[in-house]
């Protein structure tokens, strides 16, 4: 398949080239995983370069700590390590955003990650320090590696393409990729409102992206393996082997397989949230909660396959009941299906800006719409619903195991 074939080239070819061209498809297999069903635009999708910028900060930054893993073939750092270490000094600069993130960042080392990326999620502004290192990222992302990996040793990369919405569609890739680079750094304004202005992105066919999607997980894999792998070659010449591994796939581990979500300071608004609803009943039975009663928020999609935090994956739940579903599919009983709807309408009522930044996502990023139906709740209601049930029978499709059935008799 010409798909793999592509693929494979990248990860094979280039012993002297840098790290980049492993987070860079990871970076494409996030978004895909992000988004699997990515309503496509006269028959594309296309990835803004700054998400592959958020990506590649998300990978870089647990390193910044760790440096000696990363470094250029001149045996200098990289580039995305230096921007990485001017932010941090400048962490306490951060305006417009909770003290208690700023100060978890500064002090949790590779774990000030997670804080970061809890960024985007708020509805407010991002800092303009963020942005700056985001920019500086997506302009060494053009530079490099996108100027190198869509023609390797001399064979052409087909599988994604490259465009600036500045210049003709029909310009060549080099042409898109130097226009992309001269586009100025935005204004402070809210992470949906950036990726949408990003003037340069990936283009990728429709069928494509559609068999990009199928292969997602398994691909993700395999690329995190290469990446190891190369680093090991790197390193292992200089540094004893076997500490090297342990201490090597921790940090990979750490960076790809920490539960972070469940970090209460990164869903706690929705936890307040909930709190302040009556009527919310656990997603999987139908016991109700009251004010003050415990409870469990469960990833209906499991993060792991769909790594969203939004009102519409995000479900109140027995603490038992969630323990035992775990990071299983869970099964579109009648009994879920009407808690489903609960849940989305009484969040649809609630005057709160989390809920209308969700609805922001949905709409602009994930449907591609300038509005959303505005005061009509029981069609967004019923919208949202149809998403969530297309995307847990596109997961029962490629990932094996069992069903989380629950046989409730209450």
């Amino acid at each position: 398949m010409t798909l793999i074939k592509d693929i494979n080239t990248i990860l094979e070819y280039g012993k002297k080239t840098t790290s980049y061209k492993f987070i860079t498809l990871l970076s494409i297999f996030d978004y895909i995983i992000e988004h699997p069903s990515d309503v496509p635009i006269n028959n594309f999708h296309f990835i803004p370069i700054v998400y592959l910028a958020k990506q590649f900060l998300t990978y870089y930054y647990p390193f910044f700590f760790h440096d000696e893993y990363q470094e250029n073939p001149s045996g200098g750092k990289l580039k995305i390590i230096n921007y990485i270490n001017e932010f941090y000094e400048k962490v306490n600069e951060l305006d417009d955003i909770p003290q208690d993130i700023v100060t978890k960042i500064k002090t949790l080392q590779e774990r000030g990650i997670f804080y970061i990326n809890l960024i985007y999620e708020l509805p407010d502004k991002l800092p303009e320090n963020l942005i700056k290192l985001l920019w500086k990222i997506r302009k060494q992302i053009l530079d490099q590696p996108l100027q190198y990996i869509h023609n390797v040793n001399g064979e052409i990369i087909r599988f994604f393409g490259l465009m600036s919405k500045n210049i003709p569609f029909n310009s060549n890739y080099e042409t898109h990729r130097k226009e992309g680079m001269k586009q100025k750094r935005p204004e402070t304004m809210p992470w949906i409102e950036i990726i949408r202005k990003d003037s340069a992105c990936l283009l990728i066919d429709n069928l494509t992206y559609q068999q990009l999607s199928l292969y997602r997980f398994w691909a993700r894999k395999v690329i995190l393996k290469a990446w190891f792998e190369y680093i090991m070659d790197k390193k292992s010449r200089i540094l004893p082997t076997d500490s090297l591994k342990v201490e090597l796939y921790q940090l990979i581990d750490f960076v790809n397989s920490i539960d972070f979500q469940r970090d209460s300071t990164l869903i706690s608004r929705y936890r307040n949230l909930y709190s302040n609803i009556n009527n919310l009943k656990c997603i999987y039975s139908k016991k109700k909660f009251e004010l003050g009663d415990n409870f469990h928020l469960d990833h209906f999609l499991p993060w792991s396959y769909y790594p969203i935090n939004r009102f519409w994956n995000l479900f109140v739940a027995d603490p038992s009941i969630n323990t035992q579903k775990s990071n299983l599919l869970p099964e579109l009983a009648p009994q879920v299906e009407k808690n489903i709807h609960n849940h989305l309408r009484l969040c649809l009522k609630a005057d709160s800006p989390i809920i209308e930044n969700d609805l922001q996502y949905f709409y602009k990023v994930i449907q591609k719409q300038e509005k959303n139906p505005m005061n009509d709740l029981a069609k967004i209601e019923e919208e949202i619903f149809n998403y969530i049930k297309e995307e847990l029978y596109k997961l029962m499709e490629i990932i094996p195991g069992q069903l989380f059935c629950l046989n409730d008799k209450s």
